[in-house]
């Protein structure tokens, strides 16, 4: 340590040897010790202890660590084990350097370490390369994990070098608005803030505009910074709207031309005395939760900015809970039909086109009864219940709740030819995750989650979905695969975030279907699980197969919004007539439809 001290160095951290387990790690522990007496410390990479893998660093050797830097999945129970021996847990390898995912860096190197409690990330890596560094394709396996590309006299940066940073940026914002909390004596503003932040801590991260979020930030340390913000003359509010997202939740939305704090009043009346909503962020974009909808009621709101300083009051508007309105119209541009959608509801709506009978199947699980749910689309039949799986309730009606042992639903009669295109989707809510149980659990036909990441693969091959970050146990979220016939075509989305294929080997041809298991990552009724694999433990509603790719607008449309317009072109075909059936359905049981013909 006298030797780092002459060099300005005030604390040495000694690295273990990489990702090491079972001997290899505890042979380590005269070393780290002798470290130790030094004065310096330990940080090392290294695994979770698992039912599937046995002892981890934290059984093995945990008290000896620091810095304990964990492969992935990231866990709170995990983060809870180091902080009770008052040691810091990293996050590294999540994912691995080198892919072009600004949007997934951002959100797993910053505000989702927030959210599971962790201390801090490593990369791997700044830049590595497998041969060349600028040549990204010439290994037979990996892409050279770059974050950055050398040069003679420095370095060139990537789009997820920018994802990093903005990654950094919003958990700075955070730290700033958390540490200003802690000093503050307006506790009311307190209260209301952590409240919030409790919130956005349980929130999927796949679902929030991170760039709002941290305007919000931005705007609750105004608040605290600025209470004196005084009357603003030439304040002007734009026009209210009441918007929803996918989980069903409805909200006020307007913006002003100036920082101002907001409210909502809202009620069965156009006297809106019921109750109110109040958010002292000062804000630009306002956008308020309102609560207490129910199902074919009209509810008044009226909007407030800067209440009580100042304010501006903005006309009542109504909402019909029940009501859902679906425009449709058809254009030709070029070579392609295009499809303008406009879709009108107070409440989450979700909305699909089927081409000409594209769609294989429907499977709402809306019977809350009896042993199947029949299909309200294509020519395959009906889902039978098999073990003891159960009624529940689900996403939008009833849903198929199972057990992970023994449970999932079947649908004999649907198949696909090998290496043609497919779509399945579904909702899907997780009671626990593979790395809990310590087995692989499947999903759905082809698709299962492995028990040493939480990382969603395809059944057979060597390609996998790097999603587990995006997952939350307990919620329900939309999960749809895709894929044009191999391997290197898939696409994964989780509540219409759009996760590309990392395959491991060169491109294989997808299986057909055979059977859909839903709930079961096996496409046939009989047999033998492979590897172990068990039933999905958790509930599923809407199931759709389709013998096409959706695009991602149809993803996004499929996983809905309140009130938007979508756009999506499909290759025309020349002299022959094509059917465009559009249907969107919203979260209080309201439908609507629509078909268009070429002529």
């Amino acid at each position: 340590m006298s030797k780092v001290s002459d060099y300005g160095v005030d604390q040495l951290y000694v690295w273990g040897r990489d990702e090491a387990k079972a001997e290899r790690l505890e042979e380590q522990k005269p070393v780290w010790n002798f470290a130790r007496d030094l004065g310096a410390k330990i940080f090392v990479a290294g695994y979770h202890t698992t039912a599937a893998s046995g002892p981890g660093n934290f059984d093995l050797m945990g008290p000896l660590h620091d810095i304990f830097v964990a492969i992935n999945p990231v866990t709170r129970p995990e983060a809870a084990r180091w902080h009770s021996i008052d040691k810091r847990i990293f996050s590294y390898q999540n994912p691995t350097g080198g892919m072009e995912r600004p949007g997934t860096f951002r959100q797993n190197l910053g505000l989702f370490l927030w959210q599971m409690n962790y201390d801090g990330a490593m990369m791997y890596a700044y830049s590595d390369s497998f041969g060349n560094a600028w040549n990204d394709f010439d290994h037979a396996i990996y892409r050279d994990h770059n974050f950055v590309y050398p040069t003679a006299n420095g370095v060139v940066d990537t789009l997820q070098w920018e994802g990093l940073r903005e990654g950094i940026n919003d958990v700075r914002y955070l730290s700033t608005l958390r540490a200003i909390m802690e000093q503050s004596v307006n506790q009311p503003l307190v209260t209301e803030v952590s409240a919030w932040l409790a919130q956005l801590k349980e929130q999927p991260l796949a679902r929030l505009d991170l760039d709002r979020i941290r305007a919000q930030f931005v705007g609750y340390i105004l608040a605290f910074t600025n209470d004196s913000h005084g009357v603003h003359k030439g304040l002007v509010s734009g026009a209210i709207k009441v918007m929803a997202d996918p989980a069903g939740r409805s909200y006020v939305e307007w913006t002003t031309n100036q920082r101002v704090a907001a409210r909502i009043e809202y009620g069965s009346t156009a006297m809106v005395k019921d109750g109110q909503v109040n958010s002292s962020a000062l804000m630009y974009e306002h956008r308020l939760l309102l609560p207490d909808l129910q199902p074919g009621k009209t509810i008044y709101v009226r909007a407030i900015s800067n209440p009580g300083v100042g304010e501006l009051v903005a006309d009542v508007v109504s909402a019909q809970t029940q009501q859902l309105e679906l425009q449709v119209v058809l254009s030709r541009d070029g070579n392609n039909d295009v499809l303008d959608i406009n879709v009108d509801s107070a409440v989450a709506a979700h909305t699909l086109v089927d081409v000409d009978g594209s769609l294989l199947g429907w499977w709402r699980f809306s019977e809350g009864k009896g042993t199947s749910s029949k299909n309200l689309a294509g020519t395959a039949g009906s889902a039978e219940l098999t073990g003891d799986a159960d009624w529940t309730a689900g996403y939008l009606d009833s849903g198929l709740e199972l057990d992970g042992s023994g449970d999932f639903a079947y649908i004999s009669d649907i198949e696909t030819k090998d290496g043609s295109p497919v779509t399945i989707e579904a909702w899907v809510k997780f009671n626990q995750f593979a790395l809990e149980r310590g087995v692989r659990q499947g999903i759905f036909t082809g698709l299962y989650q492995h028990q040493m990441n939480n990382h969603f693969y395809l059944s057979g091959k060597k390609a996998l979905f790097e999603v587990s970050s995006l997952l939350k146990a307990g919620v329900w979220q939309h999960i749809v695969l895709t894929y044009a016939g191999t391997t290197a075509s898939g696409v994964m989305y989780i509540d219409g975030q759009r996760v590309p294929v990392s395959t491991q080997s060169e491109i294989e041809e997808m299986d057909g279907l055979d059977g859909l298991g839903v709930g079961r990552s096996s496409s046939f009724f009989g047999g033998l699980l492979a590897g172990g694999t068990t039933q999905l433990d958790g509930a599923v509603d809407e199931v759709r197969v389709w013998n096409r790719v959706l695009s991602d607008a149809e993803v996004q449309a499929a996983f809905g919004q309140a009130s938007g317009s979508y756009r999506v072109a499909y290759p025309a075909t020349a002299g022959k007539v094509r059917s465009y059936k559009v249907i969107s359905v919203n979260a209080l049981g309201a439908r609507a439809e629509k078909t268009v013909t070429t002529r």
